[in-house]
């Protein structure tokens, strides 16, 4: 009970506290909002390490690998030969998959011609690996066709097709393309400004791909009520989840809040 009577005596002689911390946390948002959109979208292309090459993976790899008439042994002797540093023989193996059909295979062939891993570089030629495999439905292969097509790598730049790509690697599942999808509608650059849409897109990065540069910018909007109901203790939540994440800007914020609200504390 003392505890009770004491936290009302020191609320009574504060009226308006909450307030004014709700504006100045509003306000710091907003100015990070504005850094946040000012950034660039993600232009840079996947590797392999980014990739569904992983072990864990083959139950699905085997599948398409019968798809096309092609064994396991064989693609295993080519992830076998790429982990052990033999980039060329690696090449050729993948080289082999790809001419059968294999997406997997020219998604990995496409990031050895992009980096010049074991081949001759050439990024046409990348660009061409990827464009097979994104037809297949390979989701990072779509996201790399729209870096190529944003930084006009290997193909004439096209932004709108940049946008088509990574609209179709969002919806594949592709973090990366989720991610710039948000920034795209809440920037409105070459789509139609749509905060609600961005958050529906951050909100897919930050849950299904676990991006904490997502979580933050779903903190952000939190924070300022863009696009979605304002509510701080949904932006503390996002914000915290970043900052764990390891994301300083989350982080930096986490702490001007911490200020912020000490200063206006009576």
């Amino acid at each position: 009970m003392h505890r009770r009577r004491t936290t009302q005596a020191k609320t009574a002689t504060a009226p308006g506290t909450g307030e004014r911390v709700s504006h100045w946390l509003a306000a710091l948002a907003t100015l990070l909002l504005a850094m946040a959109y000012a950034q660039s979208v993600d232009a840079r292309p996947q590797a392999l390490a980014d990739s569904n090459l992983a072990r864990s993976q083959h139950a699905n790899i085997e599948a398409n690998l019968r798809q096309y008439g092609l064994s396991q042994e064989s693609y295993d002797a080519a992830l076998r030969v790429y982990a052990a540093g033999d980039l060329q023989g690696a090449s050729l193996l993948w080289q082999e998959l790809a001419d059968e059909g294999h997406a997997e295979a020219q998604f990995a062939l496409g990031i050895m011609y992009d980096k010049g891993h074991g081949v001759t570089p050439d990024v046409e030629r990348a660009v061409e690996l990827y464009r097979q495999a994104a037809y297949q439905g390979h989701a990072t292969a779509s996201y790399n066709l729209g870096v190529a097509y944003a930084r006009g790598a290997g193909v004439a730049a096209n932004y709108r097709k940049a946008i088509r790509w990574w609209r179709l690697a969002a919806a594949r599942g592709n973090t990366h393309a989720q991610y710039n999808m948000g920034l795209l509608y809440m920037s409105g650059n070459g789509v139609e400004k749509n905060p609600h849409e961005a958050v529906r897109w951050w909100f897919k990065a930050a849950t299904d791909g676990n991006d904490p540069q997502a979580k933050f910018q779903l903190g952000v909007l939190y924070a300022t009520g863009d696009g979605v109901a304002p509510d701080m203790a949904e932006a503390m939540r996002w914000l915290q989840r970043a900052a764990r994440d390891g994301f300083d800007q989350a982080n930096d914020l986490l702490k001007a809040i911490e200020k912020l609200v000490y200063v206006s504390e009576p």
